[in-house]
């Protein structure tokens, strides 16, 4: 039970240090900063073709 304890927590420290990278701007070029949540519906859009953030929510 105790591994099983410290595997739990470990998984919960991995977790909550993706959720702050994630909430973390980044700057990708002078004047540019993005959050990954961000840069992944940029990239999506830029993919889809004819697809806008609104179709993109739907």
């Amino acid at each position: 039970m105790k591994d099983y304890r410290e595997l739990a927590w470990q998984m919960e420290r991995i977790i909550h240090k993706y959720t702050q990278f994630e909430k973390k701007p980044q700057q990708y070029c002078k004047g540019l900063t993005l959050t990954q949540p961000e840069i992944h519906t940029v990239a999506i859009i830029g993919d889809q073709e004819g697809i806008s953030v609104t179709g993109l929510a739907k």
